[in-house]
């Protein structure tokens, strides 16, 4: 090699690098569109990559994504509400409202970012977009940041924002799942939203009213029931409605319910309105009232068909008996059974915790055929799945299965990992006989 080109192939080298990082530095630009300026990424890119990530991410993560997108700076809020109100438009135009699993996560990120971002901006965000008459859609995103951020006190003004959106007559609009969705979002942060809830019911209009308690129903927690429960009080002339609501959270409630919850129901069933009675008389059979099983074989001999129907589907439900619409047998079979809990059932008490086997299992099958009160009957019997004889505990399973008490589900889970597997395989049929869907009446009238 020559003494020239030598000198000269550490220059050309120099040109190519210098060429290479020029071409680089374009390209990045070019790639940024110019959104802010010097490449950097634009706010709605960057919450696009990070959401790309939620896939690969267990749930356990997702807050983490969640800051991140907060990492990105106060500019990312209109970015934020942007994709909030394309998630609602679209929900609110779908005849499915739901969301899976990943739509859920999803959204739990976007709220979780917003509560992370500095309070005034979010605020300074809802404000500018509700003062240029926003659509449905830019209104549900509002309520969703204002649930991001707020506490209880933040429901009046969540009503605020829903009210136009919303039937001045109270009939359900596709709007109203979003309120629930908000309002449910908002009670995660502060359980306070409920009682917050009730004592802004009697001044709300009908529209923002029927919302909040269909809120209520669809959230369907315990503090939620109870709201609804103490409003069957507050709202004497809108009855129907709160209980409407109740039918909608009692497909989805824990039971047993609270006491305030099933009392409040009990007190209606003598009720002269018929649209009380009824949904009253199917609600003491979904919260599976036992206290009310008196009441209910009254209303055998009402003039509604829909009470009758009600009241009989509600007496096999809690008594897991098929028997037919005779107040007589009825009223029979509760006096049997009153007579029982008063004389016999402590003695039974006491015999499951016998050191003697045979004594255990002849308690058992006293228990298991009893139907009042299935609930207390079923927690006695979870004491003796733990017994050291396998017959024995395999027994009181299968009577938990008969009873059919969902109180006992817990119960029966827990002991599952910790006993014999004839124990577990006879806890799985229990569970399947308790899981079994229990169907309504069927009645000649329409039932309300």
């Amino acid at each position: 090699m020559s003494h020239r080109r030598a000198r000269t192939t550490p220059h050309r080298t120099l040109l190519h690098v210098l060429a290479w990082a020029a071409c680089v530095a374009v390209g990045a630009k070019a790639a940024g569109g110019g959104g802010g300026g010097g490449g950097e990424e634009p706010p709605a890119a960057g919450i696009e990559r990070v959401l790309r990530e939620l896939p690969a991410q267990p749930p356990s993560g997702d807050m983490l994504l969640a800051h991140r997108i907060a990492k990105l700076g106060r500019g990312v809020v209109p970015a934020l509400f942007d994709r909030l109100s394309r998630s609602a438009a679209g929900r609110l135009a779908a005849e499915s409202t739901a969301l899976d699993e990943s739509g859920r996560r999803e959204k739990a990120v976007l709220l979780g970012a917003l509560a992370a971002l500095p309070e005034p901006d979010v605020r300074g965000e809802i404000a500018l977009r509700l003062a240029c008459a926003p659509s449905a859609a830019d209104r549900a995103a509002a309520l969703y940041c204002c649930a991001a951020i707020g506490a209880s006190g933040e429901l009046d003004s969540m009503l605020a924002i829903a009210e136009p959106e919303l039937d001045p007559d109270g009939l359900e609009v596709a709007f109203d799942a979003r309120v629930a969705d908000a309002v449910g979002e908002l009670a995660l942060r502060d359980t306070a939203t409920w009682r917050r809830g009730l004592a802004v019911l009697p001044g709300l209009r009908a529209g923002p009213r029927l919302s909040l308690l269909r809120a209520a129903g669809a959230n369907a927690g315990e503090e939620a029931l109870s709201m609804l429960a103490r409003a069957l009080g507050v709202l004497a002339s809108n009855r129907a409605d709160v209980l409407a609501a109740m039918q909608t959270a009692s497909q989805r409630a824990s039971v047993p319910v609270h006491d305030e919850v099933r009392r409040a129901v009990r007190e209606l069933l003598d009720s002269a309105d018929d649209q009380v009675a009824a949904p009253a008389a199917l609600l003491s059979g979904r919260f599976e009232d036992a206290d009310a099983a008196e009441a209910l074989v009254e209303l055998l001999e009402h003039v509604s068909t829909s009470v009758r129907g009600n009241a009989l589907w509600s007496l096999q439900r809690i008594s897991g008996l098929g028997m037919r619409a005779d107040p007589r047998r009825w009223r029979a079979w509760i006096a049997d059974e009153r007579r029982w809990w008063n004389s016999e059932f402590e003695p039974a008490r006491r015999a499951l915790r016998s050191a003697e086997p045979r004594a255990v299992r002849t308690a058992i099958l006293e228990l298991g055929r009893r139907r009042l009160g299935r609930d207390r009957l079923a927690s006695e019997l979870a004491t003796v799945l733990d017994h050291e004889d396998v017959d024995t505990a395999e027994i009181a399973a299968a009577a938990m299965g008969a009873l059919r008490s969902r109180a006992s589900i817990v119960e029966l889970e827990a002991a599952r990992g910790r006993v014999a597997p004839r124990v577990q395989d006879a806890i799985d049929r229990a569970l399947g006989a308790i899981r079994a869907p229990a169907s309504p009446p069927r009645t000649s009238g329409r039932r309300t």
